[in-house]
């Protein structure tokens, strides 16, 4: 039995008012056949409290993780430390981890109008700043404001995933991209999402 145990017991059997006042012998003193019968029975009860309460917070600590949570068991008096695996290590799919914004991406698109034909230059610089994990997705809509067009693909022209601080590419402008509408050259990288306009004439 540890002290804390001891501790508990000797402060409850001076305590005349707790259990049974019969265990008085008649002038009030409790008798010492008595008295270890009591420190027994208290023993128990105590040992009975103590655990219930360990077993209490370890399953208050199961209930509260969620998912892919890794639970590490904590005594009494002791803090619950949970914490999940993609979260220590974001290689690791999981739920934990939005990337980042970049506050220094910029698109630069040279020409800013053209024909069917144009060779369209395009330039992509600050991805990758914040987080080197975020890729460039870098893309072109020849109707950008038509909203049902937008999972048409011959209306949003896919130019690739791409990752790097620095990315260059082209795009030629096909017949199909004079639609009357609104073109417009797209790139997102994080939470970070940029647009630069392009009019197709001819």
């Amino acid at each position: 039995m540890n002290s804390v145990e001891d501790r508990l017991i000797d402060t409850l059997l001076a305590d005349d008012t707790w259990g049974n006042r019969e265990w008085l012998d008649p002038v009030g003193r409790i008798s010492a056949a008595f008295r270890r019968r009591r420190r027994r029975r208290l023993a128990a009860a105590v040992t009975t409290t103590l655990a219930v309460s360990a077993l209490a917070t370890v399953g208050i600590a199961q209930l509260g993780t969620g998912g892919d949570a890794v639970i590490r068991p904590a005594g009494p008096g002791q803090q619950v430390v949970t914490s999940s695996p993609s979260a220590i290590n974001p290689a690791l799919p999981g739920k934990c981890c939005v990337p980042p914004p970049e506050p220094f991406l910029k698109l630069d698109v040279r020409p800013r109008s053209g024909p069917a034909g144009t060779v369209v230059r395009i330039l992509v610089t600050g991805c990758g700043v914040a987080s080197p994990q975020n890729e460039a997705t870098v893309s072109f809509n020849n109707d950008a404001l038509n909203v049902s067009a937008r999972n048409d693909p011959n209306t949003v022209r896919s130019l690739g995933v791409h990752r790097g601080t620095r990315i260059v590419l082209t795009y030629t402008i096909k017949p199909a991209d004079k639609t009357g509408g609104t073109g417009t050259f797209f790139v997102q990288c994080g939470q970070t999402l940029i647009d630069t306009r392009f009019n197709v004439t001819g």
